[in-house]
């Protein structure tokens, strides 16, 4: 793991010094929130309109792949920055398909928890309780059950960054 908090603390350095705004979910979130042993990826959640600065500030760090889009996501853009040491998915307005709605996330100051520092970076981090909804759109149950039992024993917060856009049949 410590391969991958290097990789981290290396790509917001990058990241901070290009003012953009991004933030860090799904299983390194799970991890830097010590809820997970093991964070498989990185997994980078920023703005639509920073996909190219964003590939610019990264593409020294390792081979860039766009990822195609899958039904269940209605992510703007997608791709994989691939390194010796370590995967990040860079996912940009990121949205999961639900029963009827599109639960979403746009990476503000509002949708930032907290921030941790890295070897000597700073961190933002995503709303577990973002989370537990989008792993709940996802159908990722080990996920949903970990976090559920995290906030049985923690407050959830009222403000989050999640958005619930309802869709008509014709717009999924």
């Amino acid at each position: 793991m410590e391969d991958k908090l290097i990789m981290l603390a290396e790509i917001a350095e990058r990241l901070h010094s290009g003012n953009i705004e991004f933030g860090i979910g799904s299983s390194m979130l799970l991890y830097l929130n010590g809820l997970v042993d093991e964070a498989r990826d990185i997994d980078l959640f920023i703005n639509e309109e920073s996909t190219d600065k964003v590939r610019a500030l990264l593409r020294h760090l390792g081979e860039i792949r766009l990822k195609p889009g899958k039904k269940l996501y209605t992510s703007r853009s997608f791709f994989t920055l691939i390194t010796e040491k370590v995967d990040v998915d860079v996912i940009a307005a990121f949205g999961v398909r639900g029963d009827g709605y599109i639960g979403s996330i746009s990476i503000t100051k509002e949708s930032i928890e907290r921030d941790l520092v890295i070897h000597g970076q700073t961190i933002p981090l995503m709303y577990l309780e973002d989370w537990l909804e989008l792993y709940k759109l996802m159908g990722r149950k080990e996920k949903v059950d970990i976090l559920n039992r995290y906030f049985k024993t923690h407050c959830k917060s009222p403000q989050t960054g999640f958005e619930q856009h309802f869709v008509e049949e014709s717009d999924a």
